[in-house]
């Protein structure tokens, strides 16, 4: 939620998003920067002979720095958002990894597959999550959810951090 105010108030008043999403220097360089270049813009309406038609390179100038200002709050701040929203669901994701595996430690196997099952909502991708749940569901004495579990993990484990484990357990379980 706080993350959406940031992106509609950045839309409105230049600087707004990110002082509201905890980057207060960022936001008031931006508001700043939009301001002078919008207040150059104006004298040089009022003061000098520029319009919007003729052919004034500073009024140009100052509006385009000014909007390039704004732009570039606008984009920080939903970058800012989305990130905090990611490191959130990684926070929430390790968090039920670490409890699916106090679970299991435990004996309590029903709770550490909720866990890991949670965990992999989160992030499917999740080669740790998948692989304690392939372990999970072999002291359950569950082998063929486990091998596919463990194959599906072989699969999505692109840096192969499980491989030699996966390997092992194929191979126990297939025997």
């Amino acid at each position: 939620m706080k993350e959406k105010l940031a992106v509609l108030a950045a839309v409105f008043v230049p600087g707004l998003g990110q002082i509201i999403l905890g980057r207060p220097v960022n936001g008031l360089f931006v508001l700043a920067s939009c301001c002078f270049f919008g207040l150059l813009a104006v004298f040089r309406l009022l003061v000098g002979e520029a319009t919007f038609i003729g052919d004034d390179r500073w009024l140009l100038l100052a509006l385009g720095a000014g909007g390039a200002a704004w732009a570039i709050g606008l984009i920080e701040t939903i970058q800012i958002g989305f990130r905090g929203k990611s490191r959130r669901t990684q926070n929430e994701r390790d968090q039920h990894i670490r409890n699916g595996m106090t679970s299991y430690l435990k004996g309590e196997f029903g709770r550490a597959e909720a866990e890991l099952e949670q965990a992999l909502k989160l992030d499917p991708t999740d080669g740790d999550a998948r692989f304690h749940l392939a372990m999970v569901q072999k002291a359950q004495g569950r082998h063929a959810d486990a091998k596919r579990t463990l194959k599906k993990c072989l699969a999505l484990d692109e840096n192969t951090k499980w491989y030699p484990e996966i390997a092992e357990e194929l191979e126990q379980l297939s025997s």
